[in-house]
């Protein structure tokens, strides 16, 4: 019972949500460029985590925080549909909104 309850909160969230492969979109392309060193660095210790993690704890925070930052803004891009319009919640704590009425929209085409 409290499992499905589960799952129905969790599809009620994701509904009105993006893809979460959306938040890969939302990290920085800075971020590709830290884990190449990154991994290198790991393969030249030969898989030595202990050394890794004390020589590059600072990328590696930079890393978590850039994702951190990316996983934040996906939760708060949002939208909600009722029966005259849609709105876009969107930027940290969804405080941007746009609305759109359904009878200022003249053409839809599906792709």
């Amino acid at each position: 019972m409290k499992q499905h309850r589960l799952m129905r909160r969790v599809r009620e969230f994701m509904r009105h949500r993006q893809h979460p492969i959306k938040i890969i979109g939302y990290t920085s392309k800075a971020m590709w460029l830290l884990l190449i060193p990154l991994v290198k660095y790991l393969v030249a210790l030969k898989f030595d985590i202990h050394s890794w993690l004390v020589t590059n704890w600072v990328d590696i925070l930079a890393i978590t925080a850039i994702f951190a930052f990316a996983v934040l803004r996906w939760v708060f891009v949002f939208f909600e549909i009722d029966d005259k319009s849609m709105t876009s919640h969107s930027g940290y704590f969804g405080l941007a909104a746009t609305r759109l009425a359904f009878a200022s929209v003249t053409t839809v085409s599906v792709h």
